[in-house]
């Protein structure tokens, strides 16, 4: 990867942080249902849910210019669109070479990260590479199964880096959820407790105690369940799906 490709995304702080979080999710994703496509290679709902993603990945690093990126994803978009179109079967050795495709991916898109952040970057092209030319034996048929297991290595590069989710619905896709950037969502917490305390004060002011107004009173009960729900909606907004700290077990079986 070259400086010259981060040159937009060294211009844009919070969309190089929207996409590199956006991609490792997109990436997350993608392993979780290739491990289940290991089980069942003839589902077209969960190539479909692996392609997708690809695809976003390779829209958006090709619009910011990451072109090595996108030309990886391209690579592999196209090996799982002969199994979309019933023109290939995904046997074990496509798998190990989408999941290598995954782990390759995930180093270039934190290695773009640590760039960004002053970091000094890693040289991924000879990885890079080796995976696009084990995707194009495979589409050529060149490769036999055991061989595609031996041109790319089977672990990121360990390229440290923290980006934060900005908030925006995912590309091309009908989705009720959005990322948002969780000090954003720390922020809001933190103002709902001040407000259920607040609440709570107002609740036991001794001074309307003394007033029977069954008005203000409800007025007062109203507020205090809106407050609770809330809290409620505030804490669940916090929470995160537990899968990820498993996927990597199911994936470390497999391999």
């Amino acid at each position: 990867m070259t400086d010259n490709e981060l040159a937009f995304l060294r211009d844009d702080p919070e969309m190089a942080d929207l996409f590199v979080a956006e991609a490792l999710d997109h990436l997350g994703t993608i392993e979780a249902a290739l491990l289940a496509l290991d089980e069942r290679p003839g589902d077209v709902t969960l190539l479909n849910d692996i392609f997708r993603p690809f695809h976003t990945i390779k829209g958006n690093a090709g619009a910011l210019g990451v072109i090595s990126v996108q030309e990886v994803a391209h690579r592999v978009e196209n090996l799982l669109d002969l199994a979309r179109s019933g023109r290939r079967v995904m046997g074990p050795a496509d798998v190990d070479v989408v999941l290598r495709a995954v782990d390759v991916l995930t180093s270039m898109i934190r290695d773009i990260g640590a760039r960004l952040s002053g970091q000094p970057g890693v040289d991924l092209a000879p990885v890079a590479e080796a995976l696009i030319a084990s995707v194009d034996m495979l589409i050529s048929g060149e490769a036999e199964a055991h061989a595609a297991k031996n041109d790319v290595v089977s672990e990121p590069a360990k390229v440290e880096t923290t980006p934060e989710a900005a908030g925006t619905a995912r590309r091309g896709e009908e989705l009720t959820a959005i990322k948002v950037d969780t000090r954003k969502l720390d922020g809001l917490v933190d103002a709902v407790g001040e407000l259920i305390i607040v609440q709570s004060l107002i609740q036991e002011d001794p001074h309307l105690a003394h007033h029977a107004d069954h008005r203000l009173a409800g007025n007062l009960a109203q507020l205090k369940r809106i407050t609770a729900g809330l809290q409620r909606s505030a804490m669940a907004l916090r929470m995160v799906p537990i899968r990820q700290a498993f996927q990597k077990v199911s994936r470390i079986v497999r391999d």
